[in-house]
């Protein structure tokens, strides 16, 4: 198996801020959410909003945490703000955990139109009803689970109900690449006439 594999089930623990972090839970994810929080849109993040997400990561569900920084954070803002190199240490290390905490599973894409019925209800909710539905877990032990492991557990549930999943691992490629020819038939066998010619095309 691979990297991304390993770091959804195992994790990864680590100390930023003073903040000792352990898992990104479905319902940290569901809060950060609900603030909007710049971590996950995209936008440029500063010390405050690093805070913001460390004090989330130390809640449990249905505990709301407090977001109301104390002394100890305020002179975290302080500090990174004066020193550089101290807010650059702290922001790789937080981006490093993150990016362990979110090593969800890839699929490959398939030429076949897959008729996969689309929830209208929020991503994270539907994960976690899935979890709910399909295994043994309450919604509470659903809602505290780390993010990647939980979407690794839908996929593995979703192939053992029958599901055509094809998940993609490192170095695999070269395995997958498949011939000009070999495409061609693939195409040819799901895709209607207007569509292979519109994809032969380009």
């Amino acid at each position: 198996m691979d990297k991304n594999y390993f770091n959804g089930i195992i994790g990864a623990e680590i100390k930023v801020c003073g903040y000792r972090l352990a898992n990104l839970s479905l319902w940290h994810l569901a809060i950060l959410e609900a603030i909007e929080s710049p971590i996950l849109t995209g936008e440029n993040a500063g010390a405050r909003e690093m805070l913001v997400l460390l004090k989330i990561t130390q809640a449990q569900y249905p505990e709301t945490p407090c977001l109301e920084p104390r002394f100890k954070d305020a002179l975290w803002i302080l500090r990174m703000e004066r020193n550089p190199m101290l807010a650059m240490r702290e922001v790789k290390k937080l981006r490093d955990w993150f990016e362990v905490q979110m090593s969800s599973p890839v699929l490959y894409k398939s030429l076949k139109k897959d008729k996969i019925k689309e929830h209208s209800s929020p991503q994270i909710l539907s994960l976690v009803c899935s979890l709910v539905h399909k295994s043994n877990c309450s919604f509470e032990q659903a809602w505290n689970m780390r993010s990647a492991e939980a979407r690794w557990y839908e996929i593995s549930l979703a192939e053992q109900e029958g599901a055509e999943l094809n998940i993609s691992y490192e170095n695999e490629e070269e395995e997958q690449q498949i011939s000009k020819e070999e495409a061609l038939k693939l195409a040819k066998k799901w895709l209607t006439k207007e569509e292979f010619e519109s994809w032969n095309q380009s």
